[in-house]
């Protein structure tokens, strides 16, 4: 399933562009202005001064709300043009909804950002990409690179100091798309316990690859960095059995000598917006997936070098691994005639399996995504109550509605920015009765034990139902 990439036997790198063939005029510079390096690397804009003059008004009551609430805001719409992007497409998808747009920060932006930040005492996260503003409405921000934002490494710098001196320290999203092994490794160095990277391999198969990123410069300054990278989480997607293991030795063979990776294993996902191709590659390899995690749990010696390996699908198995406790939830509820509940996609084959010889009704609700999303977390409030209607038109008795509250997982929001109280206003004389799922079930991730268990114990054919 396409080429592997080097691996520990390549030959040693040529000369790269902006080098020259003088050792001291390439060694990093001790120097962390803007202007070191620019000369030190000058095509790499994120190392050049484009960052100190934006070409664009930046709004400062803007900049205050996310540095209060500790976020660093992203260049948006990211430039990295990826064609999986969700968050560009999201206000297409989401009514009440918008793009953000946010050029590259000034070096007055970026100041008062830290002076933001530090008045309220919280580091900053560039993680986050939505923002649900008072009046309800909701501002999408591209979930970008954090090394493809126009900062120059002194800006960088600045802000791996201020974050470690407020622990809990968040890690930084990358692809490695414009990191440059030596910017990696001078930041490791300076910052061991700040410069914490999710990176998101995807896959180290570059013909996979720039099928998704148009713009992949190719996977070798991504060979280089991962040595340089400890506590690294390094999400892999998952398209085909034979290129996950490929994949998976890859980063064994260039993990941290001391402070292994933990890989997270994820599928690739698509909307109604996406081209062809990210159904394609999305839907690849999915029947393989018991077969991966057998190999996995019989062979787990065979990666010395990587921590942990998490899994985080199909969603349907992180449902079927709390079955117990939403088996005791439900049964406190004493449901019965008239009661309806209204779950995911994903949610619904376990728990019609639950609630079997109930007289309950549950009905699976789609998001307004379109596409292979199935989980909680992206039903809006309006797609439940267009279900519940539709329910009640065709004849449905329906006296209560049960519904999770993991669709509204944004300080009481769901996606969309509405509430659980703009269903029950939907629906008078309807009790609208809440599951609480707790916050680290929402977060948590399946080991390879368990997601071979959920498919031991029926899981392909529970898939099929959703």
């Amino acid at each position: 399933m396409g080429r592997n990439p080097p691996g520990p036997g390549t030959p040693s790198r040529t000369t790269e562009p902006g080098e020259t063939g003088d050792p001291e005029a390439n060694e990093t510079p001790s120097d962390l202005s803007a202007s070191a390096m620019t000369r030190w690397h000058p095509e790499f804009s994120c190392w050049g001064e484009a960052s100190f003059a934006a070409k664009e008004p930046i709004d400062t009551e803007m900049l205050a709300k996310f540095a209060r609430r500790g976020r660093f805001p992203l260049r948006s719409p990211c430039p990295n043009s990826c064609l999986f992007c969700y968050e560009r497409n999201m206000s297409r998808m989401i009514p009440n909804s918008h793009l953000a747009r946010l050029p590259v920060l000034t070096q007055q932006a970026f100041d008062y950002i830290l002076e933001q930040a530090s008045a309220v005492n919280l580091p900053l996260d560039p993680g986050s990409s939505r923002m649900t503003l008072p009046d309800g409405s909701v501002i999408f921000f591209s979930f970008s690179d954090f090394f493809s934002q126009g900062l120059s490494v002194e800006q960088i710098d600045r802000l791996l100091t201020h974050n470690e001196q407020r622990p809990p320290v968040p890690y930084l999203y990358t692809n490695a798309q414009t990191l440059e092994p030596r910017m990696a490794r001078l930041l490791s160095e300076r910052h061991p316990s700040s410069f914490l990277l999710y990176v998101s391999v995807f896959t180290f198969n570059d013909g996979i690859k720039i099928r998704l990123v148009p713009k992949w410069p190719g996977s070798r300054n991504l060979l280089e960095i991962l040595p340089n990278l400890p506590q690294a989480v390094v999400y892999l997607t998952h398209f085909s059995f034979e290129q996950t293991i490929a994949d998976l030795r890859t980063i064994n063979d260039h993990a941290h000598p001391s402070e292994p990776p933990i890989v997270i294993l994820s599928r690739l996902h698509y909307n109604r917006i996406h081209p062809p191709v990210i159904r394609e590659l999305a839907e690849g390899g999915l029947s393989e997936v018991p077969r991966l995690m057998e190999h996995l749990a019989k062979h787990p010696r065979d990666l010395p070098n990587i921590g942990s390996i998490a899994v985080q699908f199909p969603s349907t198995a992180y449902v079927w691994l709390f079955r117990e406790f939403l088996g005791e939830k439900l049964a406190a509820l004493d449901l019965g005639e008239g009661d309806v509940v209204l779950s995911s996609r994903a949610a619904y084959p376990v728990l019609g399996r639950l609630l079997a010889g109930s007289r309950a009704e549950v009905h699976g609700v789609a998001d307004p995504l379109g596409g292979s999303t199935d989980f909680a977390t992206t039903v809006t409030t309006p797609n439940l109550i267009a279900r519940a209607k539709t329910l009640k038109g065709g004849g449905t008795r329906v006296k209560r509605i049960v519904v999770p509250s993991s669709m509204w997982p944004f300080d009481g929001r769901c996606m969309a920015g509405h509430t659980v109280d703009d269903l029950r206003d939907s629906f008078p004389g309807v009790d609208v009765s809440v599951v609480d799922i707790p916050a680290d079930y929402i977060s948590s991730s399946l080991t390879i034990e368990q997601t071979l268990n959920f498919f031991e114990s029926g899981g392909s054919g529970m898939l099929e139902e959703v």
